[in-house]
């Protein structure tokens, strides 16, 4: 738990050192080529408490009244358990035939897990805001062995390539809420966040985890 803890403060100094430097928002973003394709992935949509429902709401008006701002819609936010390949295939027909390794590995370690995320906090990053949390211990053992014995299978070539240069399993518990268009979060969303900061927005029980593809906001989901 001191390594995830480590992580958030990590994603927090950075994010605050370049507001701090950065002021105004900077360069517009170049549209991601792979936007609206499906990636493989495992997690389960986010049952809301009333602090998160409020939550929500703001970033929903901010969203209004600037464009550049992308929301996650209410009704797609989620916890990822663990991502398991890009955005990059357009159907479940794209699939690689390791699929079939993938499922049985993932169904018998999740099996009967109650999966919650407890200490809710929102994590600030350069350009947009995470929900993030601390894990029970069943799930984070359950994800440690679920990655371990994925990378002994077919699936192993795509589960790497989406965590290249980045621990496995993650150290992140969390979810996208909002990603800003450009370089540094505008100032409305950093009140936002100052707002919140340090904030324990309660706990979530999300159950056993999903496996599917999806898009990079869950709008679209199709069960695996």
């Amino acid at each position: 738990m001191r390594e995830i803890q480590a992580e958030y403060d990590k994603l927090t100094a950075d994010a605050l050192a370049a507001w701090s430097a950065h002021p105004d928002s900077g360069h517009a973003l170049a549209a991601d080529p792979d936007r609206g394709r499906l990636g493989v992935t495992s997690g389960r949509l986010i049952p809301f408490n009333a602090g998160l429902l409020a939550l929500h709401a703001q970033l929903s008006a901010l969203g209004h009244s600037d464009p550049a701002l992308a929301v996650v819609p209410r009704d797609s936010l989620h916890f990822t358990f663990l991502a398991l390949a890009w955005d990059q295939f357009d159907g479940p027909h794209a699939l690689p035939t390791a699929l079939a390794d993938l499922k049985p590995v993932f169904q018998g370690h999740v099996r009967g897990l109650n999966w919650a995320v407890t200490n809710l906090r929102l994590v600030p990053l350069r350009n947009g805001l995470v929900l993030a949390g601390m894990p029970n211990m069943a799930a984070y053992g359950v994800r440690l062995r679920l990655t371990q014995a994925l990378l002994d299978t077919a699936w192993r070539p795509w589960l790497e390539a989406r965590y290249a240069g980045l621990p496995l399993p993650p150290r992140l518990w969390h979810t996208t809420l909002a990603r800003y268009g450009r370089d540094y979060a505008p100032q409305a969303l950093r009140e936002l966040y100052f707002a919140h900061a340090g904030r324990d927005l309660g706990a979530i029980e999300l159950g056993e985890p999903e496996l599917l593809m999806t898009d990079s906001t869950w709008t679209v989901r199709l069960p695996l």
